[in-house]
């Protein structure tokens, strides 16, 4: 099978190592962390696609954890059950093992919590009579956040557990992948995209439609894991953010803005 970069498509590559998928403890081999020789962008091959969604994700998951036992009962895991979830995550310790090293369990819990709660929420601010999309909004949680404080706040989610924890807050969330599912013409002021662009398998496909729902002076906001942070450099075929198979593209700063540059010059 030929490796073509899902950017450049080129087809010269370097690969740094194998990965496997600790979230679920699965290692079948087939994992692979490449990096392009021409626009450097590091990805997963094979890539992950829509079709695999549902078994590479589930209510476990870190976005579709719902916690009002009144919008959906059965998913409800303990802080117990997330910590080791957490634990297996980051080294793929079985429960077992991690017991017995209780300081050393504690220590890591903590230290890899910092990188559990990536997520950053800037626009604490009014946004009355601003249309904002979340692209990926989990169960709501920014969402919520935004309509307190007046936003016509929008998502599109593809878990029916978390559109159902959204849809139990009354927020304005559809179903889906696609933007283009719901809306085609320049609608909103603000696009967010919270740790999802990584995950995508149509990137550019996925550009397009935001530049299409964004008014002419609207902004997209996207934050994603750092290729070149430390932990990255350290942990390597360990490090928490590669979530294998869930992440496609691994970028670092250079590479995304590289990417942004080329989709608005086109």
């Amino acid at each position: 099978m030929v490796i073509r970069c899902p950017v450049c498509k080129n087809e010269k590559f370097k690969i740094l190592f194998k990965s496997q998928d600790r979230l679920r403890r699965r290692n079948d081999g087939t994992h692979q962390i490449v990096k392009c020789s021409d626009c450097e962008l590091v990805f997963l091959f094979p890539q992950s696609r829509v079709q695999d969604y549902d078994n590479n994700y589930g209510p476990s998951y870190i976005s579709h954890v719902v916690k009002d036992r009144d919008v959906i009962a059965k998913i409800n895991p303990t802080i117990e059950n997330l910590r080791a979830d957490l634990f297996r995550y980051s080294f793929g310790f079985p429960n077992d093992l991690s017991k017995n090293f209780s300081f050393l369990y504690r220590f890591f819990l903590v230290l890899f919590s910092f990188t559990k709660s990536f997520r950053y929420y800037p626009l604490q601010f009014s946004g009355k009579s601003l249309r904002i999309l979340d692209v990926g909004c989990g169960v709501g949680k920014f969402l919520n956040q935004l309509k307190q404080r007046g936003w016509n706040a929008y998502g599109i989610e593809p878990s029916d557990a978390a559109v159902a924890s959204c849809c139990g807050f009354g927020l304005n969330v559809k179903k889906g992948f696609l933007v283009s599912e719901y809306w085609r013409e320049p609608y909103f002021d603000v696009v967010v995209l919270n740790q999802v662009f990584e995950h995508v398998d149509n990137s550019m496909s996925v550009l397009d439609q935001l530049y299409n729902v964004i008014k002419k002076d609207g902004v997209v906001m996207m934050n994603v894991p750092n290729m070149k942070s430390a932990a990255a450099y350290f942990f390597k075929s360990y490090w928490f953010n590669l979530d294998t198979p869930r992440h496609n593209l691994l970028f670092s700063p250079n590479v995304l803005i590289s990417l942004l540059k080329k989709k608005v010059l086109m």
